[in-house]
């Protein structure tokens, strides 16, 4: 009778071990699946479930990493953040084990953010010269506006004119006036009257 009993037992516990055993192997194909195809939430899932059944599964636990790894690096890649998904991507080509189909879309998405990432990085250099370009062309325009009003403001200076001197009119020399002989004094009581004619010189005679 015991000898049945522990026969029974172990076909249960035989029974019971393939019947996890294919649970297992079930939820690890699901995992796989939904990994490969992009489905990381279930692919989680399902590889949870299979390292709670069985907790030495390595390749469950390599294809978590995966799903996790992927959907991080899917993320970054979004926002724009090149660098911190290369990362992501490195650490899956470290993982051992796992979906091969999942490395070598890790490997590719690598190498296209590498040559993304050094696009960016030029352009971003780029940007910059442009930006420091626009800044001198605005400061030399700036500088250029100032002078150029500085110059409007300022008076024109007006130029000299030149002063003809005045015309004086000229002077017309002063008549000579006939020099006035000398008057003859003729004492008072002289008979002999002083006439204009008296001063002039005796005339000849004989004339």
């Amino acid at each position: 009778m015991k000898q049945k009993i522990i026969l029974l037992i172990a076909l249960l516990s035989i029974l019971l071990t393939g019947c996890s055993n294919e649970e297992e192997s079930s939820l690890v194909e699901q995992g796989k699946n939904a990994l490969e195809k992009h489905k990381y939430d279930d692919a989680r899932e399902f590889l949870s479930q299979a390292l709670e059944a069985d907790s030495a599964d390595e390749n469950a636990r390599a294809m978590y990493m995966q799903a996790m790894r992927m959907e991080s690096a899917d993320e970054y890649k979004e926002k724009g953040n090149y660098r911190k998904a290369i990362k992501e991507l490195e650490f899956i080509d470290k993982i051992k084990g796992g979906s091969p189909t999942i490395k070598s879309e890790a490997s590719s998405l690598k190498k296209e953010l590498e040559n993304l990432n050094e696009q960016y990085k030029k352009e971003q250099e780029e940007r910059k010269e442009n930006a420091k370009l626009t800044s001198k062309k605005d400061k030399y325009k700036v500088e250029r506006d100032a002078l150029n009003s500085n110059i409007k403001e300022k008076p024109k200076k007006e130029e000299p004119t030149e002063e003809k001197p005045e015309e004086k009119p000229e002077s017309k020399p002063e008549e000579s006036t006939q020099e006035s002989k000398p008057e003859t004094v003729v004492p008072e009581n002289s008979p002999v009257q002083v006439t204009p004619q008296s001063q002039e010189a005796p005339q000849n005679p004989a004339a």
